[in-house]
């Protein structure tokens, strides 16, 4: 997709306002969590500058966690099996949570949080709300007492930044995400044959996407999109390779497109895609699928 100041249409993805409070417990959990995303083309940074996280106890008010600083993370840096810690083995109250709220500064006209392009140009990312309410993840979780939880947010930013339609030179971040636990990941990894890259039908951008079993491959935004995908590259051999991370276990079927950067996530594409196989994926293991 090419981010252009054309408009986007996008998912909120569970996303809502979220209070503040405190709340204690005498059973701990640690909470480790992380961020990374499925990728985008025609941006050369999306940054996010995080300030914390705030949990909500099933009972009692919100709790936060603040970073010791603000914390500017470029998502474009972190795709694959690759992310950013955020909080690692914190002390949480053990229990059961609503909801988690990651903490942003992500103002309008404020380069905190921005997009920048080829060009050089930087624009502001701005989360709605963002400096007061952030950015909420509305399902709940249960931190085990003397345990442990470890979660990966994944944000699809083809699908998350948009423009907001108006003379404003701001970009909107309404992400579209996945959380998974990472005790629960496997992820899927392969070779991409090169005659299907350098296909005289082949735009900028190859890519490979990610569905549920049976599904028949079709373009983002259409009424069965992927659940992620991953950019194809090469590695130190000149190999075209990709890496789909952090997938729960389950069996899915993947299939290469040497035209991602037509599929606009706001329309339904004529979307070529070859290959389509299906694949298991198991916990703490690498599926290789070669297309």
């Amino acid at each position: 997709m090419n981010l252009q100041k054309t408009g986007m249409s996008l998912l909120a993805a569970g996303f809502l306002l979220a209070g503040c409070g405190s709340s204690d417990n005498a059973s701990l959990s640690k909470f480790s969590l992380a961020v990374t995303d499925a990728p985008t083309d025609g941006a050369t940074s999306v940054v996010v500058e995080f300030t914390g996280i705030e949990l909500k106890p099933v009972e009692g008010s919100p709790v936060t966690y603040d970073l010791d600083a603000p914390r500017q993370i470029d998502l474009l840096d972190f795709q694959g099996t690759s992310a950013a810690t955020l909080f690692s083995n914190i002390d949480i109250a053990a229990g059961d949570y609503n909801w988690m709220r990651l903490k942003v500064n992500a103002a309008q006209q404020t380069i905190d949080s921005y997009i920048e392009f080829d060009t050089g140009e930087q624009y502001s990312l701005y989360v709605p709300s963002g400096s007061t309410s952030g950015l909420q993840w509305n399902q709940g979780f249960t931190a085990p007492a003397n345990g442990a939880v470890d979660f990966t947010i994944d944000f699809d930013l083809k699908r998350s930044v948009h423009t907001q339609g108006n003379s404003s030179d701001d970009f909107v971040l309404r992400p579209v995400i996945r959380v998974v636990d990472n005790t629960e990941v496997g992820s899927i990894s392969g070779t991409i044959d090169p005659l299907l890259v350098t296909d005289e039908t082949c735009g900028e951008t190859q890519a490979v996407y990610l569905y549920e079993l049976g599904v028949e491959p079709d373009d983002v935004g259409s009424a069965v999109e992927p659940q992620t995908t991953a950019f194809v590259s090469t590695n130190v051999d000149g190999d075209y390779v990709y890496t789909l991370g952090f997938i729960l276990p389950g069996e899915y079927t993947i299939a290469f497109t040497c035209q991602a950067s037509a599929d606009m996530p706001d329309t339904d594409d004529d979307v070529i895609f070859v290959g389509a196989q299906d694949v298991v994926v198991s916990t703490e293991v690498n599926t290789v699928a070669n297309f």
